[in-house]
């Protein structure tokens, strides 16, 4: 059994000539090691969700019930949202060079019409770029994380 972590590859339009999420894991991988670094800070909890869903299925065998098609199904939901706070919470900040990047540094957002984070009040903008999460543009990469085990 190996536990695979990657993200489910979809494009970011509807272009054939787009990237897509897939594209750019790759990319970040390649660059940052962002899914690595998650794995190598978060082992220990990762083998622990692992371990509570292989002691789950022997209780429940062991109990008479009826077992899962993956006993692993509701340790891919905790890791995946490891994942998402690890990306949130900036855990590698500062642990690489280029970490902060410079577009989350500098607001860049591909998700806004002008390509970069506002602060609205009251209707009106406030602030225009603010700092945002390396990694974290659209927001595709981070939801699109899986966590799978290939036997």
């Amino acid at each position: 059994m190996k536990l695979l972590i990657g993200v489910a590859d979809v494009p970011y339009t509807d272009s054939k000539e787009s990237a897509s999420t897939g594209d750019v894991a790759e990319i970040l991988e390649e660059k940052y090691h962002v899914m690595e670094i998650f794995y190598g800070i978060h082992q220990p909890d990762i083998i622990s969700t692992l371990e509570n869903g292989i002691a789950g299925a022997i209780e429940n065998t062991i109990a008479g019930k009826k077992g899962k098609a993956d006993i692993f199904l509701g340790a891919y939901g905790s890791i995946e949202n490891e994942f998402h706070k690890y990306l949130d919470n900036e855990e590698m900040r500062g642990m690489i060079d280029g970490v902060p990047t410079q577009a989350a540094l500098d607001g860049i957002s591909s998700r806004f019409k002008k390509k970069k984070n506002n602060i609205y009040r009251k209707g009106k903008t406030v602030a225009t770029g603010v700092r945002r999460p390396s990694f974290i543009d659209s927001g595709m990469y981070r939801q699109m994380f899986k966590v799978w085990i290939d036997q």
